[in-house]
């Protein structure tokens, strides 16, 4: 038994495995890739094991604490149909704006880094209030168009809010895209634009700065949601939002 361990230990080394980060020490920022809630919960324990310091992930809540001073409890909720949820899904009320503001409008200006355009494309998932699994959710993969089917209405009309969805960021020619979990705040299956550096180095800054760009952008969208949300005109907002969703075609 132990000839065989070791005539294939040699055929088969050892693999090494890790979770890849970067820390931006001007911003106080640090960029995981995890690949689930689980491995970021890993890796959280094991950098607090390390430095003593705790990295707090970046969320609705956190966002509204820097930016507005105010918490994600006091935050008014988005009803786009049906009843209104009893709780705050902050992240979920990010995304259905998203969605929104990519059909109607789009474009938002940065003032260091210039014009931003979005688009939501599927797969699209759909979840009622509470929920997370099954009969509340409701998955669109496939068809001519999944923004325009009428699950994607139907569900709208019940009050079920996007909790997934692909999001295309663009700049120019540079694009950024993935999946973008509303309750957990992150992106998974993630692209950064097509680098023109040659040297590790440079491929590597390239990279770093194309993760703090697109940090920026989404937090300029983000403070102009809130800024919707949290304004005197939100009645009117709140109406515009539920009109588009009750009137869009379906195919």
């Amino acid at each position: 038994r132990e000839e065989a361990i070791e005539k294939h230990i040699l055929k088969m080394p050892p693999a090494l495995s890790g979770i890849p980060m970067v820390y931006e020490p001007h911003e106080r920022l640090l960029y995981v890739g995890a690949s689930s809630r689980t491995q970021l919960d890993l890796f959280i324990d094991m950098f607090y094991q390390t430095t003593k310091v705790e990295p707090v992930q970046l969320t609705p809540g956190t966002l509204l604490e820097r930016l507005f001073q105010t918490t994600e409890a006091s935050f008014p909720v988005l009803t786009i149909g049906g009843r209104p949820d009893s709780e705050p899904m902050t992240g979920r009320d990010f995304l259905m704006w998203l969605w929104f503001y990519s059909e109607t409008t789009g474009k938002l200006e940065h003032p260091q880094y210039g014009e931003f355009d979005l688009m939501i494309e599927a797969p699209l998932v759909f979840v009622g209030e509470g929920d997370a699994q099954g009969a509340a959710e409701t998955t669109i993969k496939k068809g001519d168009c999944p923004l325009r089917s009428a699950e994607a209405k139907a569900s709208m009309a019940v009050g079920k809010k996007l909790k997934k969805a692909k999001l295309t960021l663009t700049r120019a020619n540079q694009i950024w895209s993935g999946t973008f979990d509303a309750d957990q705040f992150a992106f998974s299956s993630f692209k950064l634009p097509e680098g023109e550096s040659m040297s590790d180095d440079e491929i590597f800054a390239e990279r770093v700065l194309n993760l703090s760009i697109f940090r920026e952008a989404i937090s300029s969208y983000f403070r102009k949601f809130a800024d919707l949300m949290l304004g005197m005109e939100f009645p009117q907002f709140e109406k515009e939002i539920r009109e588009w969703a009750k009137q869009r075609d379906a195919i």
